[in-house]
């Protein structure tokens, strides 16, 4: 369930109390959060609106912040929630530390640099599953196998031990959001087990 900023249809059939309706039933919310492609007011007062209602929930949270990184830290800086996300996170170096030190995961993909890869703390990172919005060097979603093979080599790690961090990454988000207590009793038994 979201808003992505970036389609204006999307963000003309927001309804604040459908949205805070809704929200018990889900374990995740995204893509919201900003983009440079629409007027900033509209955008920031429904993303605010929609943080604000993430309050205290047990939700996931996966930020668009394409061409308003600062604005959209500067805002999760001010709405803590222990389940957010930055999806594809293009920020300076500065911001991403300020989005780590606020509690934010980067989530990243393989069309992504390794200079952004290496950057990313690895205790912060979640693979992008709905990765290739780009096609490069995926074909389909859910494809993270190139992605897990070049963390590989940046970490000096083995296949295994990657997919683990990240497996690992996921079940801590989970758990500190409350995330965990709404997926699927699979993918908690899943987590738990890592």
């Amino acid at each position: 369930m979201g808003v992505h900023p970036g389609l204006p249809a999307a963000r003309a059939a927001y309804d604040p109390e459908r949205f805070r309706s809704l929200l018990p039933r889900f374990a995740l919310v995204g893509e919201v959060g900003l983009d440079r492609r629409a007027g900033r007011d509209e955008q920031a007062r429904i993303f605010t609106d929609i943080l604000g209602a993430c309050r205290d929930q047990p939700v996931l949270i996966s930020v668009h912040s394409t061409g308003r990184a600062a604005e959209v830290v500067d805002l999760i800086e001010r709405h803590q929630h222990p389940g957010i996300i930055l999806h594809w996170f293009l920020g300076t170096d500065d911001l991403r530390d300020r989005a780590h030190a606020a509690g934010a995961y980067l989530s990243v993909n393989q069309a992504m640099s390794d200079a952004i890869l290496q950057a990313v703390p690895i205790d912060g990172l979640l693979p992008e599953t709905d990765f290739p919005a780009r096609q490069v060097g995926a074909h389909i979603p859910g494809a993270i196998a190139p992605l897990e093979k070049r963390l590989c080599g940046i970490w000096g790690r083995s296949a295994v031990e990657v997919r683990q961090q990240l497996w690992t990454n996921l079940k801590t988000i989970a758990i500190a959001s409350g995330a965990i207590d709404v997926v699927s009793e699979e993918l908690a038994d899943r987590l738990v087990a890592f």
